[in-house]
């Protein structure tokens, strides 16, 4: 059963993944629309990964300060204002600055929404200190499938501008100031629901100490996945159309339907992990995904490629949640928010790195090469993973063990 605290956490979560998988999707379209040239909403989606970086790592480090709910409270409010900005003001400037501090930007979309955006590391830690040792693997699988579907509801409602320009004769330019101003309502409602929260985070220092090493260790993990997963999936769908000439409709059914079966594969995420431990989980998940990724590179035809693709993402989403619930179990309470904080900023890192590498692989030397390098680097990371961590375990295997 979850607790009071729990269930609000969780409504925070999906407003605010309703915001993020909206402007995902919206926003690159609306700047495209103000006349802003493709190049530079290429830049401008770079920067504005590193700047969710950024204020994940700022969220989660001041979090232990300044306690999280005030973090919440602040980044819904802050959330509201962005989007309150992109109504009012058609000066390009000042939106690429409001969307580049990644308050409310476009690093929510898809599954960043399951990692919380700007505050995950926060939303987590709280999380964590809100539900026992032994439901925090299937609190977390819950969390994950509520903020994907949030997000999928935020990636619908960006038909809004569409539908008011069909059904009220609405102009464009009124259309999307609406549709931000709707966001900015679901921002504000985002603050409201942490006001009930009672139990809040443990005070700590603002960067890991007792855990150090371990963050450290876990970090690097989380660096070399992050690389290794960027090298093929944010190019998968130009890979699928220079290789098998897919089209863009094809490919949205594909994305669309693995996208929405793989969202109850969160729910069994906790049920897997309360099997057979989270180590071997994890462990087991990312040794299968690699394989599947080799699969899907060696695919002969379009049909099978993405059936290795669907069966891949399905299995590959149940990773998320049993990794933050494997690092808020082995991380001491008072160093959540900044361990979760240190690994989220190493992914982060990783992924902006990789684009251009596979860029550069698949068009100078092979489509599939970034492939092969991508199965190598997995394959060893978890291997090590495991070694290094297959005995240290999370309170609740621990109390089963014994």
């Amino acid at each position: 059963v979850l607790q009071r605290d729990a269930k609000y956490l969780l409504l925070g979560s999906a407003m605010r993944g309703v915001v993020m998988g909206s402007l995902g999707i919206a926003l690159p379209i609306y700047l495209g629309e103000l006349g802003v040239a493709t190049v530079i909403i290429g830049i401008f989606l770079a920067v504005s990964n590193l700047s969710a970086g950024v204020m994940n790592g700022l969220s989660g480090t001041l979090g232990s300060r300044l306690g999280g709910k005030r973090i919440l409270l602040i980044m819904g409010i802050l959330i509201a204002l962005a989007n309150i900005i992109y109504a009012v003001t058609y000066d390009v400037r000042i939106i690429l600055l409001t969307a580049g501090l990644a308050v409310a930007s476009t690093s929510g979309a898809g599954a960043g929404a399951i990692w919380g955006g700007p505050v995950g590391a926060v939303h987590r830690a709280m999380l964590a200190g809100n539900v026992s040792d032994e439901g925090r693997n299937r609190v977390f699988g819950l969390n994950a499938f509520v903020a994907s579907i949030a997000a999928s509801g935020g990636a619908l409602l960006v038909g809004l501008p569409d539908y008011l320009g069909i059904l009220v004769g609405m102009e464009r330019p009124t259309a999307f100031s609406f549709f931000f101003l709707v966001l900015a309502t679901v921002g504000i409602l985002a603050s409201v629901s942490v006001l009930p929260i009672k139990n809040t985070l443990v005070r700590g220092p603002s960067l890991p100490v007792k855990s150090r090493r371990m963050v450290a260790k876990l970090s690097a993990f989380n660096f070399s996945d992050g690389f290794a997963w960027a090298l093929v999936f944010p190019l998968i769908s130009l890979w699928f159309h220079l290789r098998f000439s897919a089209d863009l409709t094809s490919l949205a059914l594909v994305f669309a339907g693995a996208n929405l079966v793989s969202a109850f594969a969160f729910l069994g995420s906790g049920y897997l992990a309360d099997r057979i431990g989270a180590v071997k989980s994890l462990f087991s998940i990312r040794i299968a995904t690699a394989l599947l990724t080799l699969g899907l590179a060696l695919a002969p035809t379009f049909n099978i490629a993405v059936l290795m693709l669907v069966i891949r993402i399905i299995m590959s989403v149940m990773f998320a949640p049993i990794w933050q619930s494997y690092l808020m179990g082995v991380i001491p309470p008072d160093e959540r928010a900044p361990a979760g904080a240190v690994t989220s900023v190493a992914w982060r890192a990783s992924t902006t790195i990789s684009p251009p590498t596979s860029g550069y692989l698949m068009q100078s030397i092979s489509l599939t090469l970034p492939f092969y390098f991508s199965v190598a680097i997995q394959l060893i990371t978890y291997t090590i993973f495991f070694t290094d961590f297959r005995n240290i375990k999370p309170p609740e295997e621990v109390k089963k063990s014994q």
